[in-house]
């Protein structure tokens, strides 16, 4: 998640607009039943059916892509790659792991009050999901560097089939398929449906981003598929379990087209703020780490009954303005921590 020595702002630009993606989805006030979101809170309600165009997990794709993008075509000792990347995110995991535990039973008592919560508590994931990746990088970098893009392209192929085969989907049109390959034929593509298909993805569009930026059609074409894909798996009853993980057709149209997209307005979208926006890219992955430390804090402190049933009602906006709020103290939190010496290396 680093930038090299020539920094692209389009990349600071997918960071910003994705963390601040990922935390508004955890701003989503957790604390009020779902049946009183439908009935009691209309301001709430309409601010749902805004939000349901956006599907979080495939901002958090980005990251991986982002990763990809930079990373594959980089030449690094393997030591260098161990202690910049391996050790750096075992080490984040361990400290922040331990930190949430003692924040959620020593200072906010925090217990998962509804199925949101339980199913959220948990946002190091990505961490787990990022360390074997970088363990087998070396590997990734010597594939995609030696190979054409006609092979990447195939490999990706076999990557989306995996990916539409292996997991437990409830579709009439994917059931029946995944049934017959597996049940009949025995072909197991389990293996290869991981995330590394992103970090692939992401470094295959990095070879054509001076081609996606020159050309409008590139934008319209992809923010059209994000569109259309969400609009079809959202409305589909039948399709409506495949959005539900972070790997899944759906969510895999949705990561590249999104992608794509800030690919070719990055640099336009936030040309006259470059240093902001770059602070703030520098400072996405504590950002990710400290918010839900942060965000307890503050459910602790502030009267959650008064906030939802007197303000949360009459206004559209609480959730996007109280995810800014949060994005500038977890922000202003790692520029602190940053500057210490000791655990600087965790954020």
């Amino acid at each position: 998640m680093e930038l090299g020595s020539s920094r692209h702002l389009y990349f600071d630009t997918m960071r910003t607009i994705s963390i601040y993606t990922v935390l508004i989805a955890h701003v989503y006030c957790p604390w009020i039943p779902k049946h009183q979101i439908e009935h009691a809170f209309p301001g709430l309600q309409l601010w749902r059916n805004w939000s349901s165009l956006i599907y979080t997990g495939s901002f958090v794709n980005i990251f991986f892509m982002i990763s990809g993008a930079l990373l594959l075509e980089r030449q690094e000792s393997l030591a260098k790659l161990y202690i910049r990347r391996v050790l750096r995110m075992l080490r984040a995991l361990v400290v922040w792991k331990l930190l949430t535990i003692a924040v959620d039973r020593y200072w906010v008592h925090d217990e998962p009050k509804t199925e949101w919560e339980a199913n959220h508590v948990n946002h190091l994931w990505f961490l787990s999901a990022l360390i074997p990746l970088y363990m087998f990088l070396p590997f990734y970098r010597l594939f995609f560097i030696n190979a054409s893009n006609q092979i990447v392209i195939y490999m990706l192929i076999i990557w989306l089939v995996s990916v539409t085969l292996s997991y437990p989907y409830h579709s009439l049109i994917v059931d029946p398929v995944r049934s017959f390959t597996t049940n009949w034929l025995r072909i197991y593509l389990d293996a290869f449906h991981g995330h590394q298909g992103y970090m692939f993805f992401g470094a295959l569009l990095q070879r054509y981003h001076t081609r996606i930026q020159n050309n409008g059609c590139f934008f319209i074409a992809a923010f059209c598929t994000y569109l259309m894909s969400n609009i079809l798996f959202k409305t589909g009853k039948d399709l409506q379990p495949i959005s539900q993980y972070n790997i899944t057709p759906s969510v895999v149209i949705q990561t590249i087209s999104m992608y794509v997209c800030l690919m070719a307005i990055g640099d336009w979208l936030f040309g006259k703020f470059p240093r902001v926006i770059a602070s703030v890219s520098s400072a996405s992955f504590g950002i990710y780490l400290s918010h839900k430390i942060i965000l307890k804090v503050f459910k602790f402190y502030i009267n959650q009954e008064h906030l939802a049933y007197n303000i949360l009602p009459h206004s559209v906006f609480y959730n996007p303005v109280v995810t800014a709020i949060l994005m500038l103290l977890s922000w202003a939190f790692v520029v602190c921590m940053k500057k210490m010496p000791i655990v600087r290396h965790i954020v």
